[in-house]
């Protein structure tokens, strides 16, 4: 929103390249309880370290638990801006108060 922050706030929903990094295939066979042979493809994500044990889930949830911390990622983002410019205005009102002027420098800065 513009309103908001000088429009700073990014979109948390937004895409990004990097959002997903192209996985492994992997073909894996194996034999249920009832001795059933099942052919499935996984897909192996290289980007963390190479730890055992490991687990399968499907795609979907891992789509949606990456998504969901890439939205609580931009979250803490925008938050960091806001704080940072809250601050900023924070201590121009401080000086301004205390002085009487509004500060003739970008980064005059007086500890109070």
């Amino acid at each position: 929103p513009e309103s908001l922050n000088s429009g700073n706030v990014v979109d948390i929903y937004q895409k990004r390249e990097e959002d997903f990094t192209a996985a492994t295939p992997l073909e894996v066979t194996y034999c249920d309880m009832k001795g059933q042979q099942h052919i499935e493809t996984l897909f192996v994500d290289h980007n963390g370290p190479p730890l055992q044990p490991r687990i399968c889930i499907s795609l979907e949830t891992a789509k949606a638990m990456r998504r969901a911390i890439q939205v609580l990622v931009r979250k803490v983002d925008n938050l960091v801006i806001t704080l940072r410019s809250c601050r900023e205005h924070y201590y121009k009102e401080l000086f301004f108060l205390r002085h009487g002027r509004p500060p003739s420098k970008e980064h005059e800065v007086y500890w109070f």
